[in-house]
């Protein structure tokens, strides 16, 4: 074990943590639950100096990787990377300045994450929900200051901030009322700070409608270099864009091919089109959406099982909830929030 290079691991994580304090909640990391991120352009500078400093640190290993163990050398080998991807987007992409669902979507994360997992007593979670909540207005001005000096920004991506924005409002004019009534000793404050996170909303969503939304001509395409820099450096894949292109084409071919033979075993008369499109008449009502997914959830759980064609990690459960109000643009079927690794009881959510 070298000890040396844990150590700067160590530091680099808490130093991205300590900056990243939504992420850090959602990895199950709550120094800093009471915090949002700082997305001001000073703060921006001083955080992406120090990340070359680490990345140059990183660096200085690479010829002493003898010195590492197997799995110190993989450590190194994706902490480098993520160092590098996360240097190159801030100059070459600019998402501060041109992603405007970044905003709300991050107060809004950064609070529905504490109500959603019960990683502590309510009272304690809802005490880091005031402490958001009241750097809300901050988090939202920064991110109008850096938008203003955004250029290429695609107006598909404003058009999804403002949805965000509008059902973002709701979050907070229905659930953090109704956790509120559980803190009778914070409520009042809660309120108070939740009343002036809505005013920030309104600002923001009258800000993109007047400010933003009018000049947003941009493309939302990275480009075929950017594109392979991610293939290569952090999805660490040996291909070329022209690669995934022969790959995917052969595997709708191949799809394709295997869904006109099932489909002719079900009903000959049928092309597989039109069987899926009879697929989708069977659904369960409305009314019982959540009851009828944990059911067949449970089912395709059993059966996994009893099969044993994967591993199930002992202890790990799955709840089903109601998509937030805030994501149901986003995500207008469902999605699956797995386990935080750094939470002690490992339940994911669909």
């Amino acid at each position: 074990m070298n000890q040396e290079f844990n150590r700067l691991v160590d530091e680099i994580l808490e130093f991205h943590w300590k900056n990243n304090p939504i992420e850090a909640t959602y990895l199950g990391i709550h120094q800093y639950d009471d915090q949002l991120d700082r997305t001001d352009p000073g703060s921006r500078r001083q955080y992406f100096k120090k990340l070359k400093e680490y990345l140059s640190k990183i660096d200085k290993f690479s010829s002493g990787k003898s010195k590492l163990s197997q799995d110190e050398q993989m450590d190194w080998k994706m902490l480098q990377n993520a160092l590098k991807v996360e240097i190159t987007e801030e100059n070459k992409i600019h998402w501060y300045e041109r992603l405007p669902q970044t905003y709300p979507e991050g107060a809004l994360l950064g609070c529905y994450i504490m109500l959603l997992r019960d990683f502590a007593p309510l009272e304690r979670r809802m005490k880091c929900v005031l402490g958001r909540l009241k750097q809300v207005p901050r988090f939202i001005n920064e991110g109008k200051k850096n938008l203003t000096k955004g250029r290429n920004i695609p107006r598909i991506w404003v058009q999804i901030a403002l949805e965000i924005t509008l059902s973002g409002k709701e979050f907070f004019k229905q659930m953090i009322p109704r956790f509120a009534e559980k803190v009778p000793r914070l409520k009042k404050e809660i309120l108070t700070a939740n009343q002036k996170a809505l005013i920030a909303f309104d600002g923001y969503e009258k800000f993109l409608k007047n400010q933003i939304l009018p000049r947003a001509k941009g493309q939302f395409g990275i480009g075929m270099e950017h594109f392979e820099f991610l293939l290569s450096v952090h999805h660490q894949l040996p291909y070329t864009t022209d690669d995934l292109l022969s790959i995917g084409s052969r595997i709708v071919q191949q799809t394709q091919a295997e869904m006109k033979e099932v489909a002719r075993k079900i009903n000959p008369r049928k092309i597989w089109v039109d069987i899926v499109d009879d697929l989708k008449k069977k659904h369960p009502s409305k009314t019982n959406l959540v009851g009828f997914y944990e059911k067949e959830m449970t089912r395709a759980r059993d059966f996994v099982k009893k099969k044993d064609l994967v591993t199930i990690p002992k202890g790990e459960t799955l709840a089903m909830i109601e998509t937030p109000i805030f994501k149901r643009n986003i995500i207008p079927y469902a999605a699956y929030m797995a386990p935080a690794p750094f939470e002690k009881k490992q339940e994911g959510f669909f």
